[in-house]
């Protein structure tokens, strides 16, 4: 069998339930929106898909400077998302955008009374148990032992990425997420030295570093995020929205790592792919 080392730093705060309010006439309404950095700088796919989520609010009668404005911060630690969440509250704003599960974690440490929409899943036990299930499974159909590789900080990861090499892993499959996102560089630095292949389920990883990305489009995302903001600022209980599921999908290879690694691609993927980093 074919080993692959499994990566996963989660997170496991449940949201709590938030209180609604029916829209009112006249109202500026504020939303916060928390983007996520890219390595200490603004994230180039939120850039791009961002203008979907304006196009989608805009659509259903939400103007900027008419009838909602923004309240807009980025960070990407602990430190700086909760200073964020700090000057929404003092802000009032209506609603909280964000990305990822670990990120409304770190939020709802600051505030449990702002309604907070993810463009990502949360990464509770439920979301947690659905995906090593569905990753269990697929393994097993393919012939692959999965072994789950557990840390806390960047510092353990020399040690965890020395142990995979004890254990002839194969190959490290990422589920990102903030805290994730937090180590990438020394991650997939670690990985390349090591000589073991990346996979991410969020495709902006292969343009920073990891073989391949695969992962929800960012537009439709945003998109379905505008929808439930919509819905919140009209009265909404965010608890009784449904949770959106993405139906676009985007495959990023990177040819680069792949050189470094000594592998090759197979053309069948790369065919496949929306972009390949050369």
């Amino acid at each position: 069998m074919r080993l692959i080392g499994l990566v996963l730093l989660a997170q496991s705060l449940l949201l709590a339930p938030l209180a609604a309010h029916a829209q009112q006439a006249g109202k500026v309404y504020r939303i916060g929106h928390l983007a996520p950095a890219d390595f200490d700088r603004p994230d180039p796919m939120e850039q791009r898909a961002w203008p979907a989520f304006v196009d989608g609010l805009k659509s259903l009668g939400w103007i900027e400077g008419k009838n909602f404005v923004f309240e807009r911060r980025m960070s990407s630690t602990r430190t700086g998302i909760q200073q964020a969440a700090g000057e929404f509250v003092r802000k009032k704003v209506d609603v909280i955008v964000l990305v990822g599960g670990a990120r409304a974690a770190m939020v709802q440490q600051v505030t449990r009374t702002i309604p907070t929409v993810l463009r990502r899943y949360s990464w509770h036990p439920g979301i947690l148990a659905i995906y090593r299930e569905a990753t269990d499974d697929a393994a097993q159909k393919l012939g692959i032992k999965v072994r789950y590789v557990h840390f806390e900080n960047a510092d353990e990861l020399p040690g965890v990425f020395a142990e995979m090499r004890r254990e002839r892993d194969g190959a490290v499959l990422i589920w990102e997420d903030t805290a994730i996102d937090e180590v990438a560089p020394q991650l997939l630095d670690l990985a390349v030295k090591h000589r073991l292949p990346t996979i991410v389920d969020s495709a902006k990883w292969a343009k920073t570093g990891a073989l391949i990305g695969y992962g929800p489009k960012a537009n439709d995302l945003f998109r379905q995020a505008a929808g439930h903001v919509d819905r919140i600022l009209r009265g909404a209980k965010p608890g009784d929205l449904p949770i959106g599921q993405p139906t676009t999908f985007e495959l990023i290879c990177n040819a680069r790592t792949a050189k470094a690694l000594g592998l090759t691609i197979p053309e069948s993927i790369l065919l496949l792919a929306d972009q390949v980093v050369e």
